[in-house]
């Protein structure tokens, strides 16, 4: 059985912005770039359980910003 942690690809030098990012898939995601080697920036719509999932991620030895907004709503891009 092959190590599900263990990342076969690179990213290194890349930014990633990951949406639906603070639990889930899409922590999963940004969980997992991050390992590949890219920044990653979360984005979801509570600024509360975003900056939980930046310190998880960051706890980890990972590079993780967040960028709280709907991303469904150009309004709202910063």
């Amino acid at each position: 059985m092959s190590n599900a942690s263990a990342v076969s690809f690179s990213l290194a030098g890349k930014v990633a912005l990951i949406t639906g990012a603070s639990r889930g898939i899409g922590l999963a995601i940004a969980q997992t770039f991050a390992r590949a080697g890219a920044q990653v920036v979360l984005n979801a719509r509570k600024p509360d359980v975003l900056a939980a999932a930046v310190e998880q991620l960051s706890g980890e030895g990972l590079h993780a910003k967040a960028l709280a907004m709907n991303a469904g709503r150009p309004e709202h891009a910063p």
